[in-house]
């Protein structure tokens, strides 16, 4: 299984609180989407991984790893009304500006892939991004984790996260 990883993408807030409402979110995806020569929309349409985090300077908290294998993909899924309520539950908890990382799943050939055959392997990903401390470089808005297991990330990230 190979894996990318995209962010931080900065999550906008209204009265401190997350909503559905991510305009500048989403033009920000679709500028790294294109910044790395896949088409405008891909990276959101994709699926895989995911992680909201809160950051505070060069360290990130992540709050809630997340899966999706829905047909519209990351798009559909992180801002969820269920997701929101996680999201600000964790800003209600802890200071930061919140974060979400993208980690969609890729062909050997590095393309998104399309199979949605995949689950076991986004299970064991979604599995070792929330119980390990993850260290990693920043790419503009690409970015990668190293993580201990037989799935592969493709970039390194320096940023360390905070436990």
């Amino acid at each position: 299984m190979f894996f990318d990883s995209y962010g931080p993408f900065v999550v906008a807030r209204v009265a401190g609180r997350v909503t559905s409402d991510q305009k500048t979110f989403w033009a920000e995806v679709r500028l790294a989407s294109a910044e790395y020569d896949y088409r405008e929309r891909e990276l959101e349409q994709s699926f895989g991984c995911y992680v909201f985090a809160l950051r505070n300077g060069q360290r990130y908290k992540p709050s809630y790893v997340g899966m999706t294998m829905a047909e519209s993909s990351f798009k559909s899924e992180i801002f969820q009304p269920h997701k929101l309520n996680l999201y600000n539950a964790a800003l209600h908890r802890a200071r930061g500006t919140p974060v979400v990382f993208f980690f969609p799943l890729l062909t050997e050939g590095g393309s998104f892939s399309k199979s949605r055959n995949a689950n076991n392997g986004l299970v064991l990903l979604r599995h070792n991004v929330s119980g390990m401390r993850i260290t990693a470089v920043q790419h503009g808005h690409r970015s990668s984790f190293r993580t201990r297991s037989t799935i592969r990330v493709r970039r390194m990230v320096e940023i360390e996260f905070a436990t």
